[in-house]
């Protein structure tokens, strides 16, 4: 099977119009989302679940993925909203995470190679080895781990996916023009780092990461841990 956006992008317009989304509670947007998730599902043979309560230390965001349990969280209060488009915007944003993950046969080896690693604005930079997230901090200013992270293979697909389905499910330049502001925002600005430069940065980081968990596998008494 090859990933086929379009076929992806047919489901999703079949199930959402954002021109009559903000017309249903937030119960009937649960539906409609579970109903969705389902025909992705079977279109990809994908097991995983999703949940609208956020776990602990993620309360206040929108959506996160956790491949290390295989479920897509969706936090209820952004569905409650008006609009709340930019609640279907971060859903389709996870859901492309869940792709990457369970069929990663079907990306790039880029992307592939930049999957198990986590970069955080402030540092903080995870890896997943054995279904566990180790955690180091690196040293830098917040705009260099900004440039890194939003230019994070993975991340840069699911900013371009989650853009795409929102712009397929609507006819209103005005709900347009919000989501290009969403797709914009988390597209990667390159202020200390050139585009060009940006791939051998991120392999640079992740060796250095690598280097940085390798010593702490070494060390006694450490405990992997869930990037908060």
């Amino acid at each position: 099977m090859k990933l086929s956006d379009t076929k992806i992008l047919s489901i999703v317009s079949h199930h959402i119009s954002l021109d009559t989304w903000s017309k249903y509670s937030a119960d009937e947007r649960i539906q409609i989302i579970l109903s969705l998730l389902s025909d992705l599902k079977k279109l990809y043979q994908l097991s995983t679940e999703i949940s609208f309560d956020m776990p602990s230390g993620y309360e206040t965001a929108c959506g996160l993925y956790d491949h290390t349990i295989s479920c897509l969280f969706l936090n209820k209060k952004f569905l409650e909203e008006p609009s709340s488009t930019e609640a279907l915007y971060y859903f389709f944003h996870e859901f492309r995470h869940v792709l990457q993950y369970e069929r990663s046969d079907l990306f790039s080896p880029e992307l592939i190679k930049s999957l198990p690693y986590i970069i955080q604005y402030d540092g903080n930079c995870f890896k997943l080895v054995d279904n566990n997230w180790y955690h180091v901090k690196l040293s830098g200013e917040e705009a260099y781990f900004t440039d890194l992270y939003l230019s994070l293979p993975y991340e840069a697909d699911a900013n371009k996916f989650a853009f795409s389905c929102l712009t397929s499910c609507s006819s209103d330049l005005k709900i347009t023009e919000e989501v290009k502001h969403l797709y914009n925002f988390w597209c990667p600005k390159y202020n200390t780092i050139s585009k060009e430069r940006i791939s051998s940065e991120l392999s640079r980081v992740f060796a250095e990461i690598d280097k940085e968990i390798e010593s702490i596998k070494k060390g006694a008494g450490y405990r992997p841990r869930l990037p908060v």
